[in-house]
């Protein structure tokens, strides 16, 4: 079987797979390497696909403790990350937190995990290799601030369920925010002081069996 009638057959296989698995409720990321061999390989990450995971603003920290922001690489398809000089950075990512979103969508999701370039910078038609990453903490800006004006439009917010901690003041004064979700996780988690306060139309809290740690003033 020559390559291109192999790589044809791989992609056409992968699209097949991701359409009954979505059919199942099932979010499935395929990534295709083609190294001349055809190869290929796939991971799940929970929420990856979700409209409002693009507009997240991350922060990350790297294999030697490197201070590094996230954000979305529109051809890949996924996010990239940059040291503070702004070169791109190739290695793994840890301690994901999520710091500020830029979207107009009213229900958003803090996803699980994301999905994070980590191949040496080289543009995507050369082949893009992924890992997936944890968002273990939410540190989000007030409203007023650059990063933090979306947050006033959401309905619904969701956190995922590897988020640990939510910082003080977070998700404060978001005027139309009506229900918030924690999704059903063994990883306990904190809120810090005054999160969610002065949400004048928040009426709803879902829990579902997750341990939820509030601070001072929460949902005040």
């Amino acid at each position: 079987m020559d390559r291109s009638r192999r790589t044809t057959i791989l992609i056409a296989a992968a699209i097949a797979l991701v359409v009954i698995l979505s059919i199942g409720g099932v979010s499935l990321a395929v990534w295709i390497g083609d190294d001349g061999e055809g190869s290929s390989f796939e991971f799940t990450v929970e929420g990856w696909d979700d409209p409002s995971v693009r507009y997240l603003l991350f922060e990350a920290t790297g294999e030697g403790g490197e201070a590094l922001t996230l954000t979305y690489d529109d051809a890949a398809g996924c996010f990239a990350a940059a040291d503070g000089s702004g070169a791109y950075y190739g290695g793994a990512v840890s301690e994901v937190t999520a710091v500020g979103y830029t979207g107009i969508i009213e229900e958003l999701l803090i996803p699980a995990q994301i999905i994070v370039r980590s191949d040496d910078g080289q543009p995507y038609a050369d082949g893009v290799t992924a890992s997936a990453a944890n968002v273990v903490a939410v540190d989000m800006p007030d409203v007023e601030q650059p990063n933090g004006a979306a947050l006033r439009l959401i309905s619904e917010l969701t956190v995922g369920a590897n988020v640990a901690y939510v910082s003080a003041h977070s998700f404060s004064y978001c005027e139309y925010l009506t229900r918030v979700v924690f999704e059903p996780s063994s990883v306990a988690v904190t809120l810090g002081d005054y999160c969610f306060l002065r949400c004048p139309l928040l009426d709803e809290v879902v829990e579902d069996g997750r341990t939820v740690i509030r601070g001072e003033g929460c949902f005040g």
